[in-house]
């Protein structure tokens, strides 16, 4: 399990980066514990496609946060805790065919967003940028299988930072998108709503427990304008492998009165 630090407009961030399979509470003790986050976000994937109740009751007996949940009640009851993912179909998931389509035209698509403001015409950019994203997408449409036989060995930081390279360069469905997904909703609701119902300007602590996958989850909430381009590229596609219902609905829970409860929250960002 690895994990950094950074801050981003006076909030603190600790991204939690690990295997499914193993518990993410130790990577938090070294970290500095549960007392010190007031927010914790979980990636909930294919966990979090029920209701409020099922959810809960998923996340809590899910290996990678069993022992957290059971760690909160003494370590830091107030805690807050997240689910701002969306899960992907397995039909996306599985088609690598369709995956590499994907990355290349979201390639595609942020490049001309950056170069917007450059006089460049777009057949210049297809002629300069053409070769690159086409090599790209054949290469990552199985470069995921490559890394998933590393993912439990010692080099996890290694091979989470490949594929972060990759996903940023060309954001597919099953990490790229998501990563900008949990970026956009955490730096622009999770984080102004918590400060109000604190009354505070910044200093609000957030820890992120993802797959090592997401380690690019940094890079989406310090760039908005990429993560835009991402989201925006996936809108109009209609956001395949998941709905615009989905992506709106996010979950909040909390411990009270000896037991987790929480709430779906609605948005209208998508």
């Amino acid at each position: 399990m690895s994990y950094k630090k950074f801050n981003h407009n006076g909030i603190n961030y600790t991204l939690f980066m690990g295997s499914h399979t193993h518990s993410s509470y130790p990577s938090i003790v070294n970290s500095g514990g549960l007392k010190n986050l007031d927010i914790l976000i979980l990636e909930s994937g294919q966990l979090g496609k029920l209701d409020t109740e099922e959810t809960l009751f998923n996340l809590k007996n899910f290996s990678q946060y069993r022992e957290i949940f059971k760690k909160i009640p003494e370590e830091n009851p107030s805690i807050i805790l997240y689910d701002v993912d969306c899960s992907i179909s397995n039909q996306v998931i599985l088609n690598e065919r369709l995956a590499g389509l994907f990355f290349l035209y979201l390639y595609f698509e942020y490049e001309l967003e950056m170069l917007k403001k450059e006089d460049k015409s777009r057949r210049d950019f297809f002629k300069q940028f053409g070769p690159l994203a086409l090599g790209g997408a054949y290469v990552l449409s199985s470069i995921g299988s490559v890394i998933n036989s590393f993912i439990d060995s010692e080099e996890i930081k290694f091979f989470s930072e490949l594929k972060d390279f990759f996903s940023i360069l060309i954001p597919g469905p099953v990490v790229g998108f998501r990563n900008s997904l949990a970026a956009k909703i955490i730096d622009e609701y999770v984080v102004p709503m918590e400060m109000t119902s604190r009354k505070i300007h910044d200093g609000l602590n957030v820890g992120i427990i993802y797959g090592s996958f997401h380690s690019g989850i940094d890079d989406n909430l310090r760039n908005k304008n990429y993560r835009g381009a991402v989201i925006n590229a996936y809108k109009k596609m209609g956001y395949p492998g998941t709905t615009k219902k989905e992506l709106n609905e996010i979950k909040r829970f909390i411990f009270n009165n000896g037991k987790y409860s929480g709430k779906k929250i609605q948005l209208d960002f998508f």
